[in-house]
């Protein structure tokens, strides 16, 4: 299997012959290269894990990829493992069976089945996408529907992980915790973040990016460097989310909330403190300013100018 990229459009190329690979390494159009691919592809006979496997290597997000897999691995199990030219209404009918999954993972299934469907409709394996426009009629939860928490909730989780967790996973669930909650980082950011001098770098939605220590934790952050390398955000996960059900069970916690909402508190914070759209973009690295509007007026602390 060769990767190559050509506009930054991932393709992969099977069984080309060394002439015919240069021919089409050096085209400049994409519409060019897949139709070369297809010529190519009528030779090989259908198989739905390497049409999986080669759907999957045009995400560079590893979460993507994971979520779409488990979509499609679902998807399979309801037809019999097998990708057949259904209906719309055999469409809706799926759907039906994801109804006690959440929101998100239920926008999450759709969106990976339907581009599915757009590649093999892409490669002429079937016409139609009856996926096309399908949506969750239980919509999904905003962000001011979310319980964003406080300090205080926080500092319970801290106390919680102390006094129940042996002393390594403790240290690494502080660190964790200390970069979501006050540099408001994605959960993703955890993976592979590696301290250069006195900034933390990682990768986020598929790109790199960086933070900057301020000078109090540059300290902390410097003796927890070997930490960094350990950090996993689905372990990370999995501690919090136990941690935060067994406090609400206790009555410590009003509600539950996921760790994605102490980025939501960061946010909140910061623009209460400076109230400028550039300085919280950039804080949040977010893609441009119209973002971080829509991202503050779903929390609620900005009405727009």
């Amino acid at each position: 299997m060769t990767n190559i990229a050509i506009r930054n459009n991932p393709i992969t190329l099977r069984d080309c012959n060394e002439a015919q690979f240069k021919a089409i390494q050096t085209s400049v159009e994409i519409d060019d290269l897949k139709k070369e691919y297809r010529k190519e592809r009528t030779k090989l006979s259908f198989n739905i894990q390497t049409e999986i496997s080669f759907w999957l290597d045009s995400f560079s997000s590893p979460h993507t990829k994971r979520m779409y897999l488990t979509a499609i691995t679902n998807f399979l199990k309801w037809s019999h493992n097998e990708i057949v030219d259904i209906s719309r209404r055999e469409a809706l009918t799926y759907l039906k069976t994801l109804e006690e999954k959440s929101p998100n993972t239920i926008r999450f299934y759709l969106a990976g089945i339907s581009s599915f469907y757009t590649h093999l409709i892409d490669f002429e394996y079937l016409e139609k996408n009856p996926f096309n426009h399908i949506k969750n009629k239980n919509g999904r939860k905003t962000i001011k529907d979310k319980y964003i928490p406080s300090q205080t909730d926080v500092e319970k989780l801290y106390t919680f992980f102390e006094e129940n967790m042996k002393v390594n996973t403790f240290k690494k669930m502080k660190l964790s915790m200390k970069l979501l909650n006050e540099y408001g980082v994605r959960k993703g950011f955890l993976d592979n973040a590696v301290l250069v001098e006195d900034k933390i770098v990682s990768t986020s939605k598929g790109k790199e990016y960086s933070i900057k220590i301020s000078e109090k934790d540059l300290t902390y952050f410097e003796e927890c460097a070997n930490l960094l390398g350990e950090l996993n955000s689905n372990t990370f996960s999995i501690h919090f989310n136990k941690a935060v059900a067994g406090l609400v069970n206790e009555g410590e916690i009003a509600k539950k909330f996921s760790p994605h909402c102490l980025r939501h508190k960061y946010a909140i914070e910061k623009y209460v403190e400076c109230r400028d759209l550039v300085v919280v973009k950039n804080l949040l690295n977010h893609s441009n300013v119209g973002v971080t509007e829509i991202y503050l007026k779903g929390l609620g602390v900005y009405e727009g100018e």
